[in-house]
């Protein structure tokens, strides 16, 4: 089975070795985690079920760990890149032929079931398509921003990286201020630089800490200060928007994240999670395309204790169903629709190397 991992690695010509080092286990784990959280977001943010009140402000304090700890994790492991710009350019192309081949789809459901105007024939023309490219508007803004932070990793390779994550940070800083009027997936480019970069010229250290266990006085200093922050700026901000202190917000829930993985995966087995955190890009690319057909036609609109069930519910089958699809599609006809072809890929490969241990 063709298995695509969030960076875009190809698990198909590799067995995963079930023996392998708890960090490499934590890093798929949590990855499994936070795209958990993502599709469960999702869930509540596009379908016609009234949200509970306590799922809106769960909602409200997730998003500074939500995104900030996949995209962490996702330089994590393409840290190996800043060394192999070839390997970095091809799998840069496969995550652009992923955008391509579910562009046209992902913005049919956009147009169609999320914001409800009317799908004409000029909506794909070909302009229509490249524009939408060149900022998406639908959920393919991570693919795509993935794709873009992947063809400049091999460009921060004989650079100090201090002086490389200090640079990503201001932009992140200034990006999570607010002060940048551009589309908002061109926004994200700078919102979650430091992350990335952080992820992949931090691997090292990254790997360390993740493999040794966390106290629980750290843990509960950690949440402790994710909180005071988090308050800080609801109460300065007075809004849930993460603008005021939001690089400090995403990076303090960052932290929480990974320790609170260091706690609950070290030295434990969760293949579950694991196996989603491998297959994090089928599960981006398949969710809402299942969240909406269940949120509109198979649960009507639901309130009141229902949607505390069925909101859960809904994000589990998006999430099974995703990777089932993915499963299913796991042939020579259909394998196109998750994997690039090999002949479009620049280099051979016998250029490239083993993913790191």
């Amino acid at each position: 089975m063709t298995h695509i991992a969030g960076d875009g690695t190809d698990y198909s010509t590799r067995s995963v070795d079930r023996r392998s080092t708890p960090r490499i286990e934590i890093i798929d784990a949590l990855r499994g985690c936070a795209l958990l959280l993502v599709v469960f977001d999702h869930s509540c943010g596009f379908g016609l079920m009234a949200v509970p009140a306590p799922y809106r402000a769960m909602g409200a304090v997730l998003t500074a760990l939500r995104m900030p700890t996949l995209f962490l994790l996702s330089g994590f492991v393409c840290a190996s890149l800043v060394r192999e710009p070839l390997r970095a350019l091809n799998r840069a192309i496969s995550l652009a032929w992923l955008c391509a081949i579910w562009l046209p789809l992902a913005l049919a459901l956009h147009l169609g079931l999320i914001i409800n105007v009317e799908i004409s024939p000029a909506s794909f023309l070909p302009l229509e398509l490249a524009r939408e490219a060149l900022h998406p508007s639908t959920h393919l803004w991570f693919i795509w921003v993935l794709c873009i932070y992947t063809i400049l990793t091999p460009l921060i390779r004989g650079r100090d990286r201090r002086r490389v994550l200090v640079a990503a940070g201001l932009i992140s800083f200034v990006s999570c201020l607010g002060l940048i009027e551009i589309h908002p997936s061109q926004n994200n480019i700078l919102r979650f630089s430091v992350f990335y970069f952080a992820g992949a010229l931090y691997a090292d250290r990254l790997r360390a800490m993740l493999g040794t266990p966390v106290s629980t006085r750290l843990l509960l200093m950690a949440i402790a200060a994710f909180c005071v922050i988090l308050a800080l700026h609801f109460a300065a901000s007075r809004s849930t928007d993460l603008r005021l202190m939001g690089l400090a917000v995403r990076i303090a829930g960052c932290v929480v994240a990974l320790n609170i993985g260091r706690a609950l995966f070290a030295g434990r087995d969760a293949p579950w999670l694991c196996w989603i955190g491998r297959n994090t890009l089928p599960v981006y690319l398949l969710h809402m395309f299942f969240i909406i057909m269940l949120t509109r036609y198979v649960f009507p609109t639901r309130a009141g204790a229902e949607a505390y069930l069925l909101l859960p519910l809904i994000a589990a089958l998006s999430v099974a169903g995703s990777l089932a699809v993915h499963r299913a599609t796991a042939t020579r006809w259909t394998a196109w629709l998750f994997r690039c072809p090999d002949r479009l890929h620049v280099a051979a490969r016998r250029y490239e190397r083993p993913e790191p241990a």
